[in-house]
């Protein structure tokens, strides 16, 4: 299950 939170955090980890 992914969150908004988690998808944030990977967007930032990296960024596309």
């Amino acid at each position: 299950m992914l969150r908004p939170c988690d998808l944030l955090d990977l967007v930032r980890f990296v960024p596309f």
